[in-house]
């Protein structure tokens, strides 16, 4: 908590952001356990302008409850 409080975020903008992207498939989580990054999740190739790598986001939208 004392990141959030450091940032000045609220712990419901951080679970909203977390239930935001665990929705979207890059992030995997179950009861009992530590949430991760989407184990099938991969990067894509970088373009060719020589920016960052952009994250790709095929992976399936099954929510493991």
């Amino acid at each position: 908590m004392d990141q959030l409080m450091l940032l000045q975020i609220s712990r419901g903008s951080v679970v909203a952001a977390y239930d935001h992207l665990e929705g979207e498939g890059y992030l995997l989580s179950r009861q009992g356990a530590p949430t991760r990054i989407h184990p099938e999740l991969t990067v894509a190739p970088a373009s060719d302008s020589g920016g960052a790598p952009r994250i790709s986001h095929k992976v399936s939208r099954t929510r493991i409850s």
